[in-house]
């Protein structure tokens, strides 16, 4: 009979451990919860406006809604059809849950009058763009 109790007891405490392991979410081997969330990063270019310092500066209004920081390291121009026109470096990082205003230098970019937009590339492969700004007009 001790044999049986001490197999009823041993399954008791499995069923308890497996029932805490699951209501307490996924838990990796350390005890912290595992990130489920699909989504990458988020932000979004409120505004493009030209400084009015320096016409060759533009100015990007970013916000983030990512719970970590974003890296931005390439701005590509695009004209209203969409045709890349310009690639620009640069290194700017966008804290979580915050504004940011990401300087662009057009200086290189030989931009014609017309309509153009700017993708904001991250270092993880996603890209956010701006509304719409025009140049000369």
């Amino acid at each position: 009979m001790g044999i049986v109790k001490k197999i009823i007891f041993v399954s008791c405490i499995i069923v308890v451990a497996g029932f805490v392991i699951v209501s307490t979410n996924a838990l990796n081997l350390i005890g912290k919860p595992i990130n489920l969330d699909m989504k990458g990063e988020q932000a979004i270019i409120r505004t493009a406006s030209f400084d009015s310092n320096d016409k060759n500066t533009l100015l990007l209004n970013v916000q983030s809604m990512y719970s970590k920081t974003i890296t931005f390291n390439t701005a590509t121009i695009k004209n209203s059809q969409h045709a890349n026109m310009a690639t620009i470096v640069l290194l700017q990082e966008l804290q979580a849950q915050q504004n940011m205003i990401i300087p662009v230098d057009l200086s290189g970019a030989n931009l014609a009058s017309g309509n153009y937009t700017v993708d904001l590339w991250t270092t993880q492969g996603h890209f956010f763009s701006s509304p719409h700004f025009t140049v000369g007009g």
